[in-house]
């Protein structure tokens, strides 16, 4: 089983003799960057015990109030004198790239959970009551929508993203099928709220080219995945229904990524 990188001060003698991997010349462009780059912030002049010596606070504490991206640019100017911190930050990235692509997260649940809660749930309740509901089941789906976006990593592996797919397109279904009034409530509430097309486009980016021309082809039985989000989204963008607005920039999106690849064969081909 893999380890997980030590430190790189922990372990800054070994990793210094390291050969470090080939890298493209964007990446050393990338890296060269920071060498006209000022020295770490030390005492700067506007912190009020920048006088005086700074007390000895622990030093995990001292390190979790920094912000992150000013953490991050240290480390990176850092980095210019002590290259064992991009050793360290590589090989730990691709440990938990190696992690993740191992891992499957399937989200189909929530589609059918948010199902039963619209149609089955609260359907013996009396039209005024269920409108007191909608509110509520309304968070339910928005929060689902917005965890499946935020759980899919570009390090995530393709099953998970392509899980995530299918289920927000199988979620825009579920608004638009349920039938009662508390669908017909957030069915309201989604020709303004964009947390659908939010999640959407987050998985999609997540995705290389090559992933979302492949996700346009996957094909559960009833066609290929562009043509049934395709037509998800006319059935969105119908009058009576207009909901979900943004949804053709992901459609634009999948298909622009296979018209991608059809020109990359057609240079592949012309090379040969």
């Amino acid at each position: 089983m893999a380890s997980v990188p030590s430190a790189p001060f922990q372990q800054q003698q070994t990793q210094q003799s390291m050969t470090l991997p080939l890298q493209s010349r964007k990446r050393v462009r990338a890296d060269t960057t920071y060498s006209n780059m000022p020295p770490p912030m030390s005492s700067p002049s506007f912190y009020p015990a920048a006088a005086a010596a700074a007390p000895e606070y622990d030093l995990r504490t001292a390190l979790e109030s920094i912000p992150k991206s000013l953490l991050i640019d240290n480390l990176l100017r850092l980095n210019v004198s002590n290259p064992s911190i991009a050793t360290w930050a590589r090989s730990y990235h691709h440990f938990l790239a190696q992690k993740e692509q191992r891992k499957v997260v399937k989200f189909e649940h929530y589609a059918d959970s948010l199902w039963k809660e619209i149609n089955i749930r609260h359907d013996k309740l009396g039209g005024s009551k269920q409108y007191e509901m909608a509110g509520d089941v309304m968070g339910k789906v928005v929060d689902s929508v917005r965890t499946i976006g935020d759980e899919v990593q570009t390090i995530s592996s393709w099953e998970t993203k392509k899980s995530a797919m299918e289920t927000l397109r199988k979620l825009t279904l579920v608004i638009l099928d349920s039938s009662g009034v508390i669908a017909d409530e957030i069915r309201k509430d989604f020709r303004y709220d964009s947390s659908v097309n939010d999640a959407f486009l987050k998985v999609a980016r997540t995705m290389s080219t090559e992933e979302r021309a492949r996700m346009c082809k996957v094909d559960d039985g009833g066609g290929p995945f562009s043509d049934r989000l395709v037509d998800t989204v006319r059935i969105c963008n119908a009058g009576d229904w207009n909901i979900c607005v943004g949804l053709d920039n992901i459609v634009d999106m999948l298909l622009e990524s296979v018209e991608d690849e059809l020109d990359y064969d057609d240079d592949d081909e012309a090379e040969s």
